[in-house]
């Protein structure tokens, strides 16, 4: 496998930067920019601040979301090669999704946890096997660099707020006028209505009819990031809503709420399953809908099915445009004891991320290149850590005011159309707004498609 440990050289005679570095303006401090575009920066942050934009972690705990100082648009050239790759790619996973339980070998690769894949083998519905919504995370400074690291199918956050943040760009001085002389059309998730639309034309696809109210599901206590600011978008609609856990949802009785919105992390749902026997017997009976069901959510938002699709094992799995796709921008990825072997991956320390399969906010991401090869050896020599995904370094450093940052590109996905793009900025390798990343404007430069 000593080409896993190789940084793959890729060219491409049409290769484009990411991001149009004539409509790509950014600043760690506002005092390095221009005059005009602190007062846009500051008419972005206070509209953030008064429309309560927060982070919010367990234990009821939050604090103000970080928007960062700049806005930029897609290179053309790059988005317009960009879609068709990931509709491909949509396509794979939505592949693996329908085929898993018929799939031992991927059974067994995926390891779902035992409380989780009891229901996803019960979730049979055809219609419930399938990844509704989904946040693709992206990292490469140019177009044949960029490589899809992770899919996000089970509550991606940033569906309320990357939309919102994007429109006060559109709004402030200054800015408000350099964006329409960019040109390009308004994502989708800047629309107000988008996600009570949505969800509602998802419902009816599923059979609910005459939709009375969209109910807004988290734990108790914990994560509900957009959800106040969804329940209001969803009452301005003319529709009924409600924050409440699974279990409670299910002993209301209330029938108003056939149609629901789980932001719901994994490791959580993990320790909670054990009281939502009747929740999610309401899902898989198609009584209660929910975006990516029970199936769609845990098999898709499992990073091993990056390495799923890298790994030719499972090749047969795809067709020949999805195959050919994968080898473009799907990076090289194992995992960890079954395609790679611990040895490997600590002798290669520098091209080498080592991920949790239901890690979040970067928690249990771990990049080579941040450890001394001595905690390193520790880190990846733990029996604990096989079964994680092993995945190629991608570069995606660049220089604001003269100091490195790192930088992603989010692709948001409903219905397998593209809803608008986002990116997270940092000065660490892990580009985690639950770390000390921020979330900065992204713009499309193309006209975008309307969801089907």
């Amino acid at each position: 496998m000593k080409e896993l440990a190789v940084a793959q050289s890729y060219s491409n005679i049409c290769d484009f930067p990411v991001f149009d570095p004539d409509k790509d303006w950014i600043t760690l401090e506002q005092n390095h920019a221009s005059d005009e575009f602190n007062r846009a920066c500051s008419y972005v942050k206070s509209r953030a601040a008064e429309d309560n934009l927060v982070m919010s972690f367990e234990g009821n705990n939050s604090r103000p979301y970080p928007v960062m100082s700049g806005v930029c648009a897609l290179h053309a050239g790059t988005e317009e090669i960009l879609a068709p790759r990931i509709g491909s790619i949509f396509n794979a996973l939505q592949k693996i999704v329908s085929a898993y339980r018929a799939d031992a070998n991927l059974q067994e690769f995926l390891g779902i946890p035992n409380q989780l894949n009891q229901w996803v083998k019960e979730d049979t519905e055809p219609a419930n096997n399938r990844v509704d919504l989904c946040r693709f995370d992206l990292m490469g400074r140019t177009l044949s660099e960029l490589k899809i690291i992770e899919f996000n199918c089970n509550a991606p956050g940033g569906i309320v707020y990357a939309g919102m943040i994007n429109r006060y760009w559109r709004e402030a001085p200054f800015s408000s006028s350099l964006i329409e002389s960019w040109g390009g059309g308004a994502s989708t998730f800047e629309q107000s209505d988008w996600v009570a639309t949505w969800l509602s034309s998802l419902a009816d696809r599923r059979g609910l009819r005459d939709i009375e109210g969209i109910g807004l599901l988290h734990p108790a206590g914990g994560n509900i990031l957009e959800l106040p600011h969804l329940k209001k978008r969803i009452e301005a609609c003319g529709l009924r809503s409600a924050m409440l856990t699974p279990e409670q949802l299910s002993q209301t009785g209330d029938h108003t709420f056939q149609l629901a919105y789980l932001k719901y992390g994994v490791q959580r749902a993990i320790q909670d399953i054990g009281q939502w026997e009747q929740f999610c017997r309401s899902v898989v009976e198609g009584r209660l809908v929910i975006q990516s069901s029970l199936a769609g959510r845990w098999i898709g938002d499992n990073k091993l099915c990056v390495a799923v699709m890298s790994d030719p094992r499972f090749s047969y799995l795809f067709n020949d445009a999805e195959r050919a796709a994968i080898g473009t921008i799907i990076p090289t990825s194992r995992k960890l004891g079954d395609g790679i072997s611990q040895r490997e991956v600590i002798q290669y320390k520098d091209d080498f991320v080592v991920k949790h399969p239901y890690g979040t906010r970067g928690v249990s991401v771990f990049v080579g290149r941040d450890y001394d090869q001595i905690a390193w050896t520790e880190l990846v020599g733990k029996t604990s850590s096989l079964g994680h995904v092993v995945q190629q370094y991608v570069d995606s450093d660049f220089e604001v005011d003269g100091d490195t940052c790192f930088r992603d590109l989010v692709v948001m996905l409903a219905s397998g159309a593209i809803v608008g793009y986002g990116s997270r900025v940092s000065r660490a390798r892990k580009v985690n707004i639950a770390q000390d990343g921020r979330k900065m404007a992204v713009l499309s430069s193309l006209p975008v498609p309307v969801i089907h």
